[in-house]
């Protein structure tokens, strides 16, 4: 929890710290934090996620980009009653297309797919036993997108992500808040 509440006062604080400039690449840094139910052929828990990704622009009119990223989180048993106890961690290297379906001034609406693997680790069941496993998963989402084109930062609200994936995975992520840091055009 010490570290959600950091890494929110992060994302509230630094992009007030910037200047205002002009001129930005295609090129952008994305930092996200969300809420996660997690439905895993093992084990069923909540937690939360954070994220950390590069994304750039592959249109002229910049409403295609592709985003390579990595997400990590903790998620537990806490709370659901009708299955074992169980402790893990997922970490997801993914990669996902987003497009602007519609675009109204400084407001997107946003719609993406991607492909990931997760890998999932822990501690689980009557015996406590210690498990990790791999699984292939397919995501879709949609989300409101706030660019000005004439500040250096961007932010992203993701109500839900789903995740379906190999050995009956499924993975709701809700509430997902993005930062995005544009970089400078060089000369």
């Amino acid at each position: 929890m010490k570290n959600a509440l950091f890494f929110l006062l992060f994302l509230a604080v630094f992009p007030l710290l910037q200047a205002q400039q002009s001129g930005f690449s295609a090129k952008r840094l994305r930092v996200h934090f969300g809420f996660s139910p997690l439905y895993s052929g093992r084990y069923t828990g909540m937690g939360y996620v954070y994220g950390l990704g590069w994304e750039k622009s592959i249109s002229r009119n910049g409403r295609w980009r592709i985003h390579p990223y990595l997400q990590w989180g903790e998620e537990a048993t806490l709370f659901i009653t009708d299955v074992p106890d169980a402790y893990f961690r997922t970490t997801e290297l993914g990669l996902s297309f987003h497009y602007d379906l519609i675009r109204i001034s400084l407001v997107s609406l946003v719609t993406s797919a991607g492909i990931a693997g997760l890998y999932e680790r822990g501690m689980g069941g009557r015996r406590r036993a210690m498990y990790a496993h791999l699984f292939a998963i397919g995501n879709a989402s949609f989300a409101l997108r706030w660019d000005n084109s004439n500040k250096q930062w961007a932010y992203m609200f993701t109500p839900i992500v789903l995740s379906f994936g190999s050995d009956h995975l499924f993975r709701i992520l809700f509430f997902r808040f993005s930062v995005i840091y544009k970089f400078q055009k060089r000369d």
